[in-house]
């Protein structure tokens, strides 16, 4: 699961104009990973000499692996525009006005070229 931080956006707004200008957007964030490894058969053996920090380090390798390609997926612009409807959608129940949705997704496509 990939989303943004809120709590982090950068924005100003008026009460006056009922508007809000977003200034600022973080980049989206892996929210959770949870890979469904199953293990079956550990007893140790003739050819099974797996340790629990073997077994770590496989599932580390594995979450690592699945982070990166999360990243290089498009997970990052479906949470860009979610966010975006998001965002739209609170501002349009309170019949305010938003100002810089489009920074969501321009932001996001600089921090992936970089």
């Amino acid at each position: 699961m990939m989303g943004f931080d809120f709590g982090k956006l950068q924005w100003e707004g008026s009460e006056e104009h009922k508007t809000v200008k977003l200034k600022s957007v973080p980049q989206p964030r892996i929210i959770s990973i949870n890979p469904e490894i199953t293990y079956y058969n550990l007893e140790n053996g003739l050819f099974n000499k797996f340790k629990n920090e073997d077994l770590n380090k496989i599932q580390a390798h594995c979450i690592e692996h699945i982070t990166k390609t999360a990243l290089d997926s498009n997970l990052p612009n479906l949470a860009a525009e979610q966010a975006k409807l998001l965002i739209g959608e609170m501002a349009q129940m309170h019949q305010w006005k938003i100002e810089g949705l489009e920074l969501i997704l321009n932001d996001l496509v600089k921090q992936i070229k970089t």
